[in-house]
């Protein structure tokens, strides 16, 4: 070394930052050359969740008729009985019922009707009216009921039969119908006032070959007849079918 060039200190390198520190950059830099210890540490991952008991839809449990009560969950599970321990039965009763009633053994009853208000639904010719039934059974979900009286014969069935009150003959079921469906007595005439509407017969066609007659007794009337100038806004319409 001459006093011409200056002095060289040799100074040791500095340690390598540690890999054990809980905040190293994942990117490299001069300053961090190595990311090994980031990229060994794995990201958090929760543990797995517990499957989901999948419950049967209201329209299943209705079905089965097991009702709310009986849908298997996570904290009330009932094991099926086994097939020696079931009691046999001539047919499978889906609902449980009170015992019937000493008036539920009397013969059954007409429908009652109640008039159209203000003003009665009449035929063309003035002779008969068409009434609505009341007191009739009615839900939001679609169920059709029919009459039914207790028969001790029936003990299997909770003691109850279905029966069909008069007209005893093919007619326009007064159940299977719309509520503001208007009826003859005998069932063969019908009208309404809220629109389309539907009522179906008391009898179905399973096989064969059949037929049946409608006759529209009050529609829309001709054009150059007397009783179209009286008519004005919408006419009624009529649907005929199987």
């Amino acid at each position: 070394m001459t006093d011409d060039q200056p002095a060289q200190i040799d100074l040791p390198a500095p340690p390598p930052p540690s890999l054990d520190h809980p905040h190293t950059p994942s990117i490299p830099s001069p300053l961090n050359p190595d990311t090994s210890a980031a990229k060994a540490i794995r990201p958090f991952k929760p543990p797995p969740r517990e499957q989901r008991e999948k419950r049967d839809t209201l329209k299943k449990r209705e079905s089965t008729a097991n009702g709310r009560a009986d849908t298997p969950t996570m904290s009330n599970k009932r094991k099926a009985p086994s097939a020696a321990g079931r009691e046999s039965a001539p047919s499978p009763m889906r609902y449980a019922i009170e015992p019937p009633k000493l008036a539920a053994y009397e013969a059954p009853k007409d429908t009652v009707f109640m008039s159209h208000e203000p003003l009665p639904f009449l035929t063309p010719d003035g002779e008969r009216e068409l009434r609505r039934p009341v007191d009739r059974a009615e839900n939001k979900r679609g169920y059709r009921y029919s009459h039914a009286i207790a028969d001790p014969l029936f003990p299997h069935k909770q003691h109850y039969r279905s029966t069909s009150p008069s007209p005893h003959a093919p007619h326009l079921s007064f159940e299977d119908a719309d509520k503001w469906t208007h009826f003859s007595s005998d069932g063969l005439l019908t009208t309404n006032e809220k629109g389309w509407r539907t009522a179906r017969a008391n009898v179905c066609v399973r096989e064969g070959t059949l037929y049946y007659e409608v006759r529209i007794v009050r529609g829309v009337p001709p054009e150059n007849s007397p009783a179209a100038s009286d008519i004005s806004g919408p006419q009624p319409h009529v649907r005929v079918g199987w």
